[in-house]
């Protein structure tokens, strides 16, 4: 899709598909409270680490975000798209697919249940990024795993938000990325047990029923 009207120098990186499966409330039907307050739990972990991947820094409040998410929604027979575009000054990255690897790392840690095997899988991405000195490096890793978990925290409640509509409306959600015109690969399914632990309670009664698919492309904007 063209980028028309984004600023000079402002590249399209990557994009994610939010997909929420087994709608419950008709078959292309999903409340819009719900669905608005999902998105923008997305949209808010979605800045959060793009911030981090690209400048290495925790931001503590807004006003520090380096991405912005822009929409263009579209409607099609069984399904509503929401597109956004993650966009980047080029001259500012390194390589976008790396960019995209490690943001789609941490995504995946933030949205599963964070057990040991989920941390494990997270120093494994980070040891074959970095495979130089492994011993040297370990400490390094480690410390890096400390401050995605301090990044998990600080977008709790975003993190939260995000999922309300699984139980409310949809049983599950899936989160797929790519790069931009090429193929999605899924990054994570969000299901009431993922949610369960996030949450620290037990998982709301669900119905079954269809599906809907939700395109997300995001924008990175920077800011000197």
């Amino acid at each position: 899709m063209a980028n028309a009207k984004t600023e000079p120098n402002i590249v399209d990186l990557f994009q994610y598909q939010i997909k929420y499966d087994d709608l419950t409330r008709g078959e292309h039907r999903i409340d819009l409270n719900e669905l608005g307050k999902s998105l923008q739990g997305f949209a808010t972990v979605f800045s959060t680490v793009g911030t981090y991947v690209i400048t290495n820094k925790l931001p503590e409040k807004t006003s520090e975000y380096k991405v912005q998410i822009f929409t263009d929604a579209k409607i099609k027979e069984g399904s509503a798209e929401i597109i956004a575009f993650i966009s980047a000054a080029i001259q500012a990255l390194g390589d976008i697919s790396t960019i995209k690897e490690y943001f789609d790392v941490i995504c995946a840690f933030i949205f599963s249940k964070r057990e040991q095997s989920d941390m494990d899988r997270v120093l494994e991405y980070l040891k074959t990024r970095d495979a130089i000195d492994l011993e040297k490096e370990k400490l390094h890793h480690e410390e890096t795993m400390e401050t995605i978990k301090s990044l998990t925290k600080l977008a709790d409640s975003s993190i939260k938000n995000s999922l309300s509509s699984i139980g409310n409306g949809c049983k599950t959600i899936q989160l797929s990325s790519g790069l931009i015109n090429e193929p999605l690969k899924v990054i994570s399914n969000i299901d009431s047990d993922i949610k369960r632990v996030i949450y620290k309670k037990d998982p709301p009664k669900e119905e079954a029923s269809q599906n809907i698919e939700i395109l997300i492309y995001s924008s990175f904007a920077f800011r000197f």
